[in-house]
């Protein structure tokens, strides 16, 4: 008797538990102005750079408005293994947040479909990890590009410049970065270049092995693929190590040319156009945060316009968020956006 008490009691705190992180409510229920960003905010200049963005779009939208139109936005960090996602989607649901964009990388990516399965949250969705789709659920949207798009990004630059056929791709070694690594090493092989590759633990500190045996391929470029935390690093062990070809990152995409020439790679429409609309933005953000936006501050800018106005658009009705992104076209400061039927953004970046 007193184990089926024991077995009873772990059954109800087991239910107990998984009511804290159930968001299940009236699907027809107006929900409160809220929105909760759930992004590694301590370990990614790319993850600022969308909060940031966000935050600048709802302080202009809440400037405009009355006290009754105020939209509030909470940010909960993950990063350094801070915060699991769960954790902070269930702090953010006793706030009384109810639609949310969150990462879509390796933060997120083993508990996507769980989340897409909620009955009471929207989910808008910062895709970096290619293999993973939004088909099927009928909470969320994705307003993001993929990592296989930067890898052809980063690609396309190096490839245009002169010097040696060989390349080095240097991944985080975690599912997200072999995969990232494996769009890569497909966006610059071919059959006159040698591609070589490696990879390091996540926080890796420790490059000067790494530059002694990558300055032995005399590679034209070294492609560094993670969260930018060991960027520094690898950076200081190959200016150690002489290495004089070209550094390119994902997120951001920074570029370090010899040993200390330092400039911003501009390879967007985003970076290189000057319409008014554009211009506004880039001068009101160096404004607010003494710094220049980057691709992912414009995204994060109209990601938080294009949710706004959802939400005002189904009078704050969940049930009725995701058909705002299916079969539609959506105009922002990065362009026009095309959604599919599956709320699914389909557009790519446009190259220089």
């Amino acid at each position: 008797m007193n184990f089926f008490k024991i077995l009873l009691s772990l059954v109800l705190l087991v239910v107990m538990a998984s009511c804290k992180t159930d968001v299940s409510l009236d699907f027809e229920r107006p929900f409160e102005k809220k929105v909760g960003i759930v992004l590694p905010l301590s370990t990614n200049q790319s993850a600022r750079d969308i909060a940031d963005g966000m935050a600048m779009a709802v302080a202009e939208f809440n400037a405009s408005q009355g006290k009754d139109g105020i939209v509030e936005f909470f940010f909960e960090d993950i990063g350094e293994n801070k915060n699991k996602p769960l954790n902070a989607i269930s702090r953010l649901t006793e706030r009384g947040v109810r639609v949310f964009c969150v990462g879509f990388d390796k933060e997120i990516i083993m508990q996507h479909k769980m989340f897409s399965n909620f009955s009471g949250a929207f989910f808008n969705f910062f895709m970096s990890y290619p293999p993973a789709t939004i088909q099927g659920s009928n909470n969320s949207t994705r307003m993001f590009f993929n990592v296989a798009q930067e890898a052809d990004i980063m690609a396309e630059y190096a490839l245009k410049q002169k010097g040696s056929k060989t390349y080095v791709i240097l991944s985080e070694d975690s599912a997200w970065g072999k995969s990232a690594g494996d769009f890569l090493n497909f966006s610059v092989s071919a059959s006159d270049r040698k591609v070589f590759r490696d990879y390091f633990t996540t926080g890796e500190k420790s490059f000067d092995i790494f530059a002694k045996q990558i300055l032995y391929q005399n590679p034209k470029a070294i492609f560094y693929v993670g969260d930018g935390c060991e960027f520094e690093y690898l950076e200081n062990a190959l200016k150690r190590a002489s290495f004089k070809g070209i550094l390119l990152r994902n997120r951001g995409m920074q570029l370090n040319v010899e040993k200390s020439s330092y400039s911003k790679v501009c390879l967007t429409k985003f970076e290189t156009c000057n319409t008014d609309k554009i211009k506004k933005f880039k001068t009101d953000f160096q404004n607010k945060f003494s710094r220049q936006p980057s691709i992912f501050s414009a995204w994060g800018y109209d990601s938080a316009n294009h949710l706004i106005q959802a939400m005002y658009k189904t009078n704050f009705i969940l049930s009725k968020m995701r058909k705002q992104f299916c079969n539609v076209e959506k105009n922002g400061v990065v362009g026009t956006l095309k959604f599919d039927s599956s709320a699914d953004c389909t557009t790519d970046l446009t190259l220089k």
